[in-house]
């Protein structure tokens, strides 16, 4: 997510950042690793914790059939949901930011040797904003896939 976002704001390829988009960008990265941490702990303590003899003979050791652990792991999704949605739109908007304004020192210049350095980072920019958009596809697409695939085999009788 970090690089994403790095990379976004054209970091070091047209320009780079300010004290504030540093600093921002550290709160971020930071606030988002939190919540992904959080995350992973409630998926780890349901899903790992499974064949622990422990969890077997007393689930609620662990936190299991308590609704306040469920809701709060509801909430750490929610909210790491939340957050990489907004960070991601954010690369969306820098992205084409980025692609805008060089295309107008494209436009706007005149012939130079530099000129063809920025037609190449035009050409890097646009290229990075279709795989972002495959990588930000990808999931609805392998969910399509799978349901297609489910009724396939339900429809043809295999089990």
């Amino acid at each position: 997510m970090a690089t994403l976002i790095l990379l976004g704001n054209g970091w070091g390829i047209t320009r780079t950042l300010a004290d504030k988009e540093i600093m921002m960008y550290m709160v971020v990265v930071l606030l988002y690793g939190v919540f992904e941490i959080l995350r992973i702990q409630c998926i780890s303590a349901k899903d790992v914790l499974l064949p622990n003899l422990l969890v077997v003979l007393d689930p609620k050791s662990v936190g299991w059939g308590n609704e306040d652990f469920d809701q709060s792991c509801e909430s750490y999704q929610l909210a790491t949901y939340i957050l990489r949605s907004i960070l991601l739109l954010g690369v969306i908007v820098a992205l084409n930011f980025n692609i805008t304004n060089l295309r107008s020192l494209i436009i706007e210049s005149v012939w130079r040797a530099e000129l063809a350095v920025y037609y190449h980072f035009l050409k890097r920019f646009s290229d990075f904003r279709w795989i972002f958009l495959a990588f930000l596809l990808s999931p609805t697409l392998m969910l399509i896939a799978q349901v297609s695939f489910y009724l396939l085999f339900e429809s043809s009788g295999f089990e």
